[in-house]
């Protein structure tokens, strides 16, 4: 009876801190890392900002994926590991658009690995060569 007693109290307790990413990922990021199909994209990274709020991703900095991903709308389970994320664009020429992806949050870093063609989600924190798959690292921006 204890066994069960404390892997009940373990399973909450880790469920709990889990639902709070969707409170956790909010706020200004920066891009630390962006690659696409093993492709390092510093000069967009390097421009490039997001802003988390309780259900949208709102990207700034790059006319070029403004047009294309102006406001995208997420979903976030982080019940499953890895933990994963829905994106679908309603703003912008890709509007309707949905990509799926996984994401990880450590402290001030939240790391995204999308598909961004095609319904296979990823299933590792990786890109490969035409796998039309984007791996960002985000440092949170201090206010």
């Amino acid at each position: 009876m204890r066994c069960v007693t404390v892997s009940c109290v373990v399973l909450l307790l880790y469920t709990a801190s889990r639902a709070d990413d969707a409170k956790s990922i909010q706020g200004k990021w920066s891009v630390e890392n962006l690659e696409h199909d093993t492709e390092k994209l510093d000069d967009l990274a390097k421009v490039l900002k997001f802003a988390i709020d309780k259900d949208h991703l709102i990207l700034a900095g790059s006319e070029v994926i403004l047009k294309d991903y102006a406001k995208i709308r997420y979903k976030i389970d982080s019940t499953v590991t890895p933990t994963i994320i829905d994106l679908t664009v309603t703003e912008g020429d890709q509007k309707d658009t949905t990509m799926e992806g996984i994401y990880e949050l450590k402290g001030d870093t939240l790391k995204l690995c999308i598909k961004v063609v095609g319904k296979e989600r990823p299933s590792k924190f990786e890109t490969s060569e035409n796998s039309n798959t984007a791996l960002i690292v985000l440092k949170r921006e201090k206010p």
